[in-house]
C-alpha cells in the first residue's frame, strides 16, 4: 500500500517531493472520504473519527495563525 500520511510540511523533503510530482492533497479537504482503522485493523467509528479531527484542528490553531510552527506532528504532541 505505501505511505498514506506525510507527518510535517515545513523542512521536509519527503513532502517536498510529493508536492513536485502531485501526490500529495490536504487531507482536511478530503476528511469525509476517510476510512480510519487501529492498528488492530478494526475501523474506527465515523464520529469518533470526526470528534479526533476537530480536536486536531484545534490544537492546529496555532500553528496555522503563525504563533507556534514545529516539523513534524511527534513534535507538537509532545509539547502538550
Amino acid at each position: 500500500m505505501g505511505a498514506q500520511w506525510i507527518h510535517g510540511e515545513q523542512d521536509n523533503v519527503v513532502n517536498e517531493l510529493a508536492i513536485a510530482h502531485k501526490l500529495a492533497c490536504d487531507p482536511a479537504a478530503h476528511f469525509s472520504s476517510i476510512i480510519f482503522a487501529r492498528s488492530t485493523g478494526k475501523l474506527v467509528e465515523p464520529k469518533l473519527a470526526s470528534i479526533m479531527h476537530q480536536v486536531q484542528q484545534k490544537m492546529l490553531e496555532p500553528i496555522k495563525s503563525g504563533t507556534k510552527s514545529f516539523k513534524n506532528c511527534g513534535e507538537f504532541f509532545v509539547d502538550l
